[in-house]
């Protein structure tokens, strides 16, 4: 799922989902995994490096966070 570049959120809502939307997105959906993507690549938003994963962890503990490069077999 992609989350990132969020905030400001009053202005990047309309095209970023935050952590929050991003988790929701994946119940809708009905997925097994959840990784979420588009993150971290360059600074788009005003939220700290790091930020979004961390996020995603909090709001869904199972997600998988992928480190720099990592392939994760699924």
């Amino acid at each position: 799922m992609s989350v990132g570049a969020f905030h400001p959120r009053w202005f990047m809502h309309y095209a970023h989902q935050d952590a929050a939307e991003s988790v929701q997105g994946f119940r809708d959906l009905g997925a097994k995994v959840m990784i979420p993507f588009h993150w971290g690549a360059f600074r788009l938003g005003d939220e700290p490096e790091g930020y979004p994963a961390i996020h995603v962890k909090l709001n869904f503990p199972g997600a998988k966070i992928a480190d720099c490069g990592e392939v994760i077999k699924l």
